[in-house]
């Protein structure tokens, strides 16, 4: 005899939209924002700002990420990420000033802050 069919599938309702984990997002963005601030304080001269490039890199990427769940949180947590942004702006700002430290890392530093301003907004 052949095998009965299997039963269909019970219904589902549609999933709701997922809630951010503001929490896991907000520790998320701390520590790479943190990890960011440590690799930019690393920086002194040309030779520091190619060998911390990588970490940059990485940074970016990482910030790409934080930036598509960061569209999700609501106004209060991104004024927190603004205050810890700020600050590193002005950091990125003040390596890039170093002599021949700004052309070795602007590949990496120009789209960093055009992701930090869009973790805010």
């Amino acid at each position: 005899p052949a095998p009965a069919p299997a039963p269909a599938p019970a219904a589902t309702a549609p999933a709701a939209p997922a809630l951010p984990d503001v929490a896991g997002l907000t520790k998320q963005a701390t520590d790479t924002l943190d990890g960011l601030k440590t690799t930019l304080g690393g920086i002194t001269d040309a030779a520091t700002a190619t060998a911390a490039l990588p970490k940059l890199n990485d940074a970016n990427g990482a910030l790409d990420k934080l930036d598509a769940a960061a569209a999700s949180l609501p106004a209060p947590v991104k004024t927190q990420l603004g205050a810890l942004v700020g600050p590193l702006k002005d950091e990125i700002a003040k390596v890039t000033a170093l002599p021949g430290v700004g052309d070795a890392i602007k590949s990496a530093t120009d789209p960093m802050l055009a992701k930090l301003d869009a973790l805010t907004k």
